[in-house]
């Protein structure tokens, strides 16, 4: 069963960024019970991520079809799984990720080796035996670039490592602490740099331990006393308020009540101190009209909006203890994540955002751009099953740019307003026949040529949405130059095109006559369409709405035995340029693009 349905929570995006109620899809993967956690790889390497929750992996980007990836075993949500949290890397180093499932607390951890696309369960592999706490997370620890898993075992703290040069090995456990009253339910754990000397720290509920500048797998970190929490679950550590000290965020008893941040604070001697600064109270008053949430036993620190702030992403664990076990365990199930917005006066709060009302989280929840909007997804695998929340927010506010994007090189081609980044093919001013309109950029009437923006591009990526009339025929081309009769006599041509009842065999989103999809995943007439390109020297690729079509390398020998097949071959200067305009194509048929934005590559 797939069950689709939109929730809605209000976010300002900073910088150019309106504001607008921003929404997410939630997809229900499952409703039965395998475990509580999710997490993300792609386990087919198509360039899409994909989702795995117990026995399963969710092939991206509509997570319909599944994969077995070990025998499915169905728990009562009354009870327990055999799986709590679940991490992906590549263990055995061929290229391909594998998957680790951390037990139930206490039990032995093993990976499954990703069998490269081919169908049938995945070979497993012992990872660690004995993996205590509740909230274990995964992370480079000992800066070797691999991320390791930090629990406890027998009464002592510290981390795993792997190997992947020796895959068929176990992995390797390294104490941290002197032997001390960790128990396989031990509540909290997180790493961060707290002293700020470019090592990882280890925190615990009770305190932090301070990596040494000089250790080896039997050193014995510096212990740092602190009451951070009663029973915390997964500890972030951030510099919160801006003022370069990376502070403490976690819940304050991960079965009762609780969400608080620490301030860290330096004495003159240097010394490092905390104060306690609440998000949500331990101490709820229920008579009181204000948000109260029960178990939040799962923490996640992710930028959820683009201001360049990371959030905490968090929500209630369903039935921690069944449905009598802890206090308000029927209480709604929710998810929400709370914005970090800081102050001029050096202050900072965490605004609530509710993301869901009837999923909650386990003892992991987890974020990445699942659909390449440059904005975080959820997922969640717990005792009401496996959901992930796909976010909508480019959707709703077309034409911007996120603080991200704007971080990271991205320009707008177009505002919503004014087409000044483009002019006619050959020409100094774009044609009457565009026009813009509520938002977009259109081919509207004749008299309108093919256009090019005013600026040339070498390597680049390039992000638009399209939504063509029927039988409806256009093209987007890149490296142009304006050398020639027609743009496609030297840039190559992406087709645009109703696939339903266009005239074309070239089918949208192919390269035309060169290469091509074996799929279709493009959205019918009156649905926009989401083309992504990227173009470099050393490989290109063209997406559509998530789904990678093909790539090439213009110029190799393949490209050119392409070339010269095709009826571009007479032309002696297609594919040739390096560098040149993107082109968008008047066809004779009505056209939108909106969100046109390009980001280049150095």
């Amino acid at each position: 069963m797939r069950l689709l349905f939109f929730v809605s929570f209000g976010v300002m995006l900073l910088s150019n960024v309106a504001t607008a109620e921003t929404t997410y899809k939630k997809l229900t993967l499952t409703e039965a019970f395998h475990c509580e956690g999710a997490y993300y790889g792609d386990f087919n390497q198509d360039g899409i991520k994909d989702v795995v929750s117990g026995p399963y992996w969710y092939e991206g980007p509509s997570f319909e079809k599944r994969h077995e990836v070990r025998t499915p075993e169905t728990f009562d949500p009354k009870g327990y799984s055999d799986n709590f949290l679940t991490y992906t890397g590549d263990f055995n180093g061929d290229g391909w990720d594998d998957i680790l499932y951390v037990p139930w607390p206490g039990k032995d951890a093993w990976w499954c080796e990703n069998p490269k696309g081919k169908e049938g369960h995945w070979k497993t592999h012992d990872a660690l035996k004995n993996v205590g706490n509740e909230s274990q997370v995964w992370g480079d620890v000992n800066g070797d670039h691999r991320p390791d898993l930090v629990y406890n075992i027998d009464g002592f703290l510290g981390y795993g490592t792997w190997d992947p040069n020796k895959p068929d090995k176990a992995w390797v456990f390294h104490p941290v602490s002197d032997h001390r009253g960790y128990q396989r339910y031990t509540h909290g754990v997180g790493i961060g740099d707290i002293d700020g000397d470019g090592r990882t720290d280890i925190l615990e509920a009770a305190g932090w331990w301070q990596q040494p500048a000089d250790f080896s797998s039997s050193t014995t970190w510096i212990w740092h006393p602190f009451p951070f929490a009663e029973a915390a679950a997964q500890m972030l550590a951030y510099d919160v308020d801006g003022d370069g000290l990376n502070d403490v965020v976690t819940s304050w008893h991960c079965h009762l009540y609780g969400l608080v941040w620490y301030k860290q604070t330096r004495e003159a001697d240097g010394e490092i101190k905390f104060q306690q600064q609440t998000i949500l109270t331990p101490d709820p008053d229920s008579s009181r009209d204000e948000l109260r949430i029960s178990q939040l036993h799962a923490l996640q620190l992710i930028d959820m909006n683009g201001d360049g702030l990371d959030d905490v992403l968090t929500g209630k664990r369903f039935w921690a203890h069944g449905p009598t076990g802890d206090v308000e365990a029927n209480a709604p199930a929710v998810v929400y994540w709370f914005e970090l917005v800081r102050d001029d006066d050096g202050g900072a709060k965490f605004v609530p955002h509710q993301i869901d009302d009837d999923s909650g989280v386990g003892t992991q929840v987890a974020a990445t751009d699942l659909n390449n909007d440059q904005i975080p997804d959820v997922m969640v695998g717990n005792k009401k099953g496996t959901f992930v929340f796909i976010s909508t927010a480019a959707d709703s506010q077309p034409n911007t740019l996120t603080a991200q994007e704007q971080a990271d090189g991205w320009q707008l081609l177009f505002d919503g307003e004014s087409m000044e980044a483009w002019k006619g093919y050959q020409e100094d001013s774009v044609g009457k026949g565009w026009k813009v309109v509520d938002g977009a950029m259109v081919r509207a009437e004749k008299g309108a040529g093919d256009i090019v923006t005013h600026e040339q591009y070498e390597a680049f990526e390039l992000s638009l949405e399209y939504n063509i009339s029927k039988g409806g025929n256009s093209g987007l081309m890149f490296h142009v130059t304006e050398t020639e009769a027609k743009p496609w006599m030297t840039g190559p041509e992406i087709q645009v095109q109703d696939n339903q009842d266009g005239h074309d065999p070239q089918k949208a989103g192919w390269l035309y006559q060169l290469y091509k999809s074996d799929g279709d995943a493009t959205k019918p007439v009156g649905e926009w369409n989401h083309l992504r390109v990227v173009i470099t020297p050393e490989k290109s690729e063209t997406y559509m709405n998530g789904v990678k079509y093909y790539e090439f390398v213009k110029g190799s020998d393949d490209w050119n035995q392409r070339v010269a097949a095709s009826k571009f071959g007479k032309m002696p200067n297609f594919g040739k340029p390096t560098k040149g305009h993107i082109a968008l194509q008047d066809h004779g048929n009505v056209v939108e693009y909106r969100n046109i934005k390009v980001r280049p590559i150095k």
